[in-house]
């Protein structure tokens, strides 16, 4: 079973791919993000479709936790694709303050659940079931659906980590086209999406529910992230930020070095921006 040894994690890695394939997906469990990098257990609508819901489980808190939540949510999403939500697991302790604080710029932002001390805690098992069941995708009426959901999905991730990397302030990118825009700019527009398919996709399970302003939703949100994918490409080409204009280049961040983690112990290497927080690449190597 590739990293993990641990007989009560195997058991509940295989508890999270059964529970995928009982709620109508396709449940895969050491699946390839590229490189040397895996997730644990991935749950997909069809065999080659892009995962939809993703597990990353340790057993213990160690110094390379979560690479590759990392490795995840600190890639360009034209390179790596985000999931709709990800689950990050320590199954039978807790974080360091120096290891969350180096996951808490993807835990603010991005729709990831962390559980720590899972194991032999029946309430907080119980509690990631019924966060879980949101998510259940048996019994669609048709073939419609699962690619109105899909494809819904997909899109969606695009825009939200979009906006992610982006911030509140409309980028560069949208600046060399539009000048005078408040509240219409197709950039503050495209913020209302997130909220509107999250609070309404899993609703929709059978084509009498789909409505013309849902497919209108879905037109828009596929305008909008094929667009931020063109301009972000052409920008980066020539080695110009699309968030504000600046240069791209590559800087390096340690973790540890705190109270509780004394000696440094990862070094991260990033590709973005050498003025804003924009990345392009993040990758995190042992020391």
């Amino acid at each position: 079973m590739g990293r993990h040894q641990d007989p009560d994690t195997l058991q509940f890695i295989e508890w999270l791919k059964n529970k995928g394939r009982i709620m109508g997906y396709v449940s895969k469990t050491e699946y390839s993000i590229g490189g040397n990098y895996f997730i644990d257990v991935v749950w997909k609508y069809r065999e080659n479709l892009h995962p939809v819901i993703t597990f990353e489980i340790e057993t213990y808190a160690g110094n390379s936790i979560f690479k590759n939540t990392a490795k995840l949510y600190g890639t360009r999403q034209a390179i790596l694709k985000k999931t709709w939500h990800h689950f990050a697991i320590v199954f039978k302790n807790s974080l360091t303050t120096g290891q969350y604080d180096a996951l808490h710029r993807d835990l603010d932002h991005q729709n990831i659940s962390l559980y720590q001390t899972l194991f032999n805690d029946p309430d907080l098992k119980k509690t990631l079931e019924d966060e879980l069941t949101k998510f259940d995708f048996t019994q669609l009426d048709s073939s419609l659906i699962t690619s109105y959901r899909s494809n819904s999905l997909f899109y969606v991730s695009d825009i939200e980590f979009a906006l992610h990397q982006f911030g509140e302030d409309i980028p560069y990118l949208f600046k060399s086209d539009y000048v005078e825009f408040d509240k219409a700019h197709p950039y503050n527009e495209m913020k209302k999406y997130p909220d509107y398919f999250r609070n309404r996709i899993w609703k929709i399970r059978r084509e009498s529910d789909l409505n013309q302003e849902d497919i209108e939703a879905l037109i828009s949100i596929v305008k909008v992230a094929t667009t931020i994918t063109a301009k972000e490409n052409l920008l980066l080409s020539n080695g110009v930020c699309p968030k504000c204009g600046k240069k791209i280049g590559q800087r390096q961040v340690y973790h540890g070095g705190t109270e509780e983690d004394p000696v440094p112990y990862a070094v991260t290497y990033i590709v973005g921006c050498e003025e804003c927080d924009y990345e392009l690449n993040r990758e995190t190597i042992d020391l």
